[in-house]
């Protein structure tokens, strides 16, 4: 009686099986901000995953796929972000800023002058309604997009002109809030990861 075994796997399945490096990866890398936001909200509202999923109208599956990274979460699609958006009963566009589709720089008028937002940025720190709450270096290292912004809302603030802004709807102001503290918080994380590096 001759029998063989075939201890070979299918081409197909040696594809689609990541590799334990690639599943590490995958695990090493922090949750997307939009997950985080999901979770913490399902949390609150006593909702496992397959519930999240439910009445995000989405598998579960899907929901893992994005948070491990298999697939994009920038890249989710405007239904989705609506979804998500009434979950956590914010705006699509807090809930594009969340999953990185869009960023700081998509509020920004182009072609300002960096004359002029420096301009406002000195009026800013010097302004002693203000000041005390602003932190000079991490002002400094935002990128140029995020300096404009902060200088459009300051504008907005207090009625001046600098040339920078343009008139915002009030119901944005919540989305240049956080679109600049996720800038902010980038500066934070790259500035950490350099520090750690030189240890």
């Amino acid at each position: 009686m001759n029998t063989t075994v075939n201890t070979t796997l299918p081409a197909q399945n040696a594809k689609t099986t990541p590799s334990i490096r690639e599943s590490e990866q995958r695990h090493d890398r922090p949750e997307p901000r939009l997950l985080v936001a999901l979770r913490r909200q399902a949390s609150r509202n006593g909702h496992s995953q397959v519930e999240l999923a439910q009445h995000l109208g989405v598998t579960s599956g899907y929901l893992m796929q994005l948070r491990s990274g298999t697939r994009d979460v920038s890249r989710i699609s405007l239904d989705f972000a609506r979804a998500c958006a009434s979950y956590l009963d914010t705006s699509t566009l807090n809930v594009l800023l969340l999953s990185g589709s869009i960023d700081v720089s998509d509020f920004s008028a182009p072609g300002n002058p960096e004359r002029r937002i420096r301009k406002g940025l000195q009026a800013l720190l010097e302004d002693p309604a203000y000041a005390g709450f602003i932190d000079e270096p991490l002002l400094r290292a935002l990128p140029a997009d995020a300096q404009q912004l902060l200088v459009s809302l300051y504008e907005e603030a207090t009625q001046q002109d600098f040339g920078v802004s343009r008139i915002l709807p009030p119901m944005t102001w919540s989305s240049l809030r956080l679109a600049t503290s996720l800038a902010a918080e980038e500066v934070r994380e790259s500035e950490r990861d350099g520090h750690d590096t030189l240890l």
